[in-house]
């Protein structure tokens, strides 16, 4: 089973060091924690850093397959984590994951590949929508297409959003971005189950995956409502804390699981990441201990 995450791949560098960054190689690492053999699709320059992002993905035996190297630096996004350990990023542009070229489109030839996974700001330039294109056409939508729709301002379109949402099954969205989501689509909804529900009804998905923080996360299927209640931790700091989360209900739903046993250990896991530094601290295995 092969799960596609696509999207940028980058140092994420804080005051204190970098780490390694970027939603889908996050996504991809904990998919791999949890038996999911996952190809990360992105670029890395031609230069130090792209070498040493190559090197940390075959150490800890994460494919390097979908990653071009390109003549463009590799991405870098500043951050800065607040007292409460929320992180605000500097993203750098015209970097290598603005320009992916996988070269051949070797993944047709992928035997069981089960889904793909994607984020808003690898298509805010024109060449990566092509390559996003090409994915979509050998993904077909009985198959998982994972939309986390992950904000970065001011990177974020409503052309963007609704060419992203037209391909989904699935939408992930945090508290923290729903009102702007809401606001560039031009929703009338009165309250925030109302704007998932209105967004699952239109774009025909199968699911919404709304995190709150440390309030916990619910999931809209149909127009029936899942929740999971918090996991309280020591707070390092948040940065991936949500695409922990993503990794561990796509996990969960490949292997069969229903989302009312997936969530509580998508939360627990999401807390885990949040009580370390950096966005893929190794998992412990029983984190994913589930009731059935």
């Amino acid at each position: 089973m092969i799960f596609l995450c696509f999207g940028e791949i980058l140092w994420d560098v804080f005051p204190d060091g970098k780490q390694l960054g970027g939603s889908p190689a996050n996504v991809a690492f904990h998919l791999d924690a949890q038996g999911v053999h996952s190809i990360i699709i992105s670029a890395v320059g031609k230069d130090d850093d792209g070498q040493e992002i190559l090197d940390h993905l075959a150490k800890n035996e994460i494919s390097t397959a979908g990653i071009a190297e390109v003549d463009y630096p590799t991405g870098r996004v500043d951050v800065e984590v607040d007292s409460a350990g929320v992180p605000s990023f500097t993203i750098r542009d015209n970097v290598a994951w603005d320009h992916i070229n996988v070269g051949g489109l070797y993944y047709h030839d992928l035997p069981g590949l089960a889904g793909l996974y994607y984020s808003s700001i690898v298509l805010r330039d024109e060449p990566n929508i092509k390559v996003f294109e090409d994915l979509i056409k050998i993904i077909p939508k009985s198959k998982m297409r994972v939309y986390d729709v992950n904000i970065r301002e001011p990177y974020i379109t409503r052309e963007i959003i609704e060419l992203c949402l037209s391909h989904a099954t699935i939408l992930k969205v945090s508290d923290e971005e729903i009102d702007r989501l809401i606001e560039l689509l031009a929703l009338g909804s009165e309250t925030h189950e109302m704007a998932c529900q209105d967004i699952l009804d239109y774009w025909k998905l199968d699911a919404v995956i709304f995190t709150m923080g440390d309030r916990g996360a619910k999931l809209l299927e149909g127009n029936q409502w899942h929740s999971s209640d918090p996991v309280k931790v020591k707070l390092a700091d948040t940065v991936g804390a949500g695409d922990s989360f993503t990794a561990t209900c796509i996990a969960g739903r490949l292997s069969g699981a229903d989302w009312n046993d997936i969530l509580p250990v998508a939360n627990r896991v999401a807390a885990f990441v949040c009580s370390q530094p950096g966005a893929t601290p190794k998992l412990k295995a029983e984190l994913f201990k589930r009731n059935s």
